[in-house]
């Protein structure tokens, strides 16, 4: 379940995970976490995915993907299976040969071409390149994309929840990030049905779950103390 990574705190290795979240109205819920066995076997844990989503009850719009999913295979594949797609295309060799510029789009070759398509944010001035089947212009692409920043945010608050261990035992740091997603969400439910009145932070959620975990240790100490007396 570890696997090489762009290094990052002296580190080349990580314990990997596909995660997928739900968008909506600006709010965010992480529904499905998976273990990465391996990266060859991806289309099979997103059809997995989906498959979990869909037994939810999730209406998929459509289907925002970071770079880690680059492939020529993924458009493809989503494409068969009737999703609206946004794919960030990492640049290869390939597309620095097409060269598309701000609002340019182009199929890319291969066995199946697919659309892909480049849009610069001139807030940041940074281009990106999307794989897409949405029938949208690259702009709109973008602004679509930009829902799924969101995301990010939520790995930075399932760190906040996360327990730390130095066990290198894959079941132990699975089950303690599950778990950091499980309150995560309830912080997250919490929130939302306080409709802005009352909001609690992140870190103060993290300490009322502190707290309750301490409760019952107490609980056991004031009755084997009454058991003693």
């Amino acid at each position: 379940m570890v696997h090489g990574v762009r290094s990052k705190n002296s580190s080349s290795y990580a314990y990997q995970y596909l995660t997928a979240s739900i968008l909506l109205d600006g709010r965010r819920l992480t529904v499905v976490l998976t273990p990465i066995k391996s990266r060859a076997h991806m289309l099979t844990f997103i059809d997995d995915a989906l498959n979990r989503i869909r037994n939810m009850g999730i209406r998929v719009r459509h289907l925002l993907f970071d770079a880690g999913f680059t492939s020529v295979a993924l458009p493809v594949h989503l494409q068969e299976r009737g999703y609206a797609y946004a794919i960030r295309f990492s640049s290869n060799t390939i597309t620095k040969r097409i060269g598309l510029r701000d609002g340019e789009e182009a199929p890319y070759p291969c066995e199946k071409p697919f659309r892909i398509l480049r849009a610069d944010d001139l807030d940041v001035g940074k281009g990106y390149l999307f794989a897409t089947n949405m029938d949208c212009t690259p702009k709109r692409a973008l602004r679509r994309y930009k829902m799924r920043w969101g995301i990010e945010t939520s790995y930075r608050e399932h760190n906040v929840f996360l327990p730390r261990t130095t066990s290198k035992d894959y079941t132990v740091r699975f089950l303690y990030y599950a778990v950091a997603v499980c309150i995560y969400n309830s912080w997250c439910v919490f929130n939302a049905q306080c409709h802005g009145n009352g909001m609690v932070t992140a870190l103060e959620a993290k300490v009322s779950v502190l707290l309750l975990a301490l409760v019952p240790s107490r609980l056991e100490q004031d009755e084997k103390t009454d058991d003693h007396g």
